[in-house]
């Protein structure tokens, strides 16, 4: 795995370890470090990337989860997330088809095509869908 040592604690491959922990509290706070080092440290998708393929499905869950929300900066790992799609979990399935929509809509698109996945909305358009405003969702009666 990649491993890259910064001044403010662990290498990227002890957090992307940590994905892994028994505690989903100590895997949430590994989640959102690696997101936040990813805006500025490009071995963090490298080291997702990896951990797509050979991790447990929680780790596969959240690695992929952690390249959508680094966006375009995660294009590196665009083929290990069409890969993924193949995965036997759903749930893993699920998380790199909207990890693609947020880094490359149209390369979600063809990726999901690839993969046999030709349903009329994709999980990655469903993505990049805006939610409807409080006010324009239809009230309950009381």
């Amino acid at each position: 795995m990649a491993s890259c040592r910064g001044g403010d604690g662990p290498a990227v491959a002890e957090w992307v370890a940590r994905l892994g922990h028994r505690d989903w509290l100590e895997r949430a706070r590994a989640a959102g470090t690696l997101a936040r080092r990813g805006q500025r440290d490009g071995a963090v998708a490298g080291a997702l990337s990896e951990a797509l393929a050979v991790g447990r499905v929680t780790v596969r869950c959240l690695a992929a989860q952690v390249l959508g929300r680094l966006g375009p900066r995660a294009r590196v790992a665009l083929a290990a997330l069409a890969g993924a799609l193949r995965d036997r979990n759903p749930a893993v399935r699920r998380a790199a088809a909207v990890a693609l929509g947020r880094i490359d809509p149209l390369v979600a698109v063809v990726a999901q095509r690839r993969a046999g996945r030709r349903g009329a909305v994709s999980l990655a358009e469903r993505a990049h869908r805006p939610f409807a405003p409080d006010s324009a969702r239809p009230r309950r009666a009381a």
